[in-house]
């Protein structure tokens, strides 16, 4: 299970007037992931890996097989302050840009240096 509090921010991978996709590491220096819902109702936070995430930058992979290839069984859903724990598949259709290929997102949306920094 993923405690949000205890989460620091790596930076915004996706961000288009906010954060869309977002790295953050934990104590452990693990790679989390927080994702934004298309239905408004939060963010999704999920544990990914650095060569499952290069295969994302290197358009092998879109953002919702980024999100199924989490070891997660649970993911933690945040709105607003409250946190709660979801089934990963009931979450999966809800990634925003979940079909989107890395390549195929504008410019403008992206954060080179953070890619720069992973692979």
């Amino acid at each position: 299970m993923i405690t949000i509090k205890n989460l620091s921010k790596v930076g915004d991978i996706l961000n288009s007037e906010g954060m869309i996709l977002g790295l953050f590491k934990n104590d452990s220096e693990d790679m989390i992931l927080s994702s934004h819902l298309t239905d408004g109702s939060g963010d999704v936070y999920f544990n990914t890996k650095k060569d499952v995430l290069i295969k994302y930058f290197n358009s092998e992979i879109n953002l919702r097989e980024v999100y199924i290839t989490s070891d997660d069984f649970f993911v933690s859903k945040k709105f607003r302050e409250e946190t709660r724990q979801y089934l990963k598949n009931d979450l999966v259709e809800l990634i925003q840009m979940g079909d989107k290929f890395y390549n195929t997102i504008a410019i403008g949306m992206k954060n080179e240096n953070i890619v720069k920094d992973i692979i």
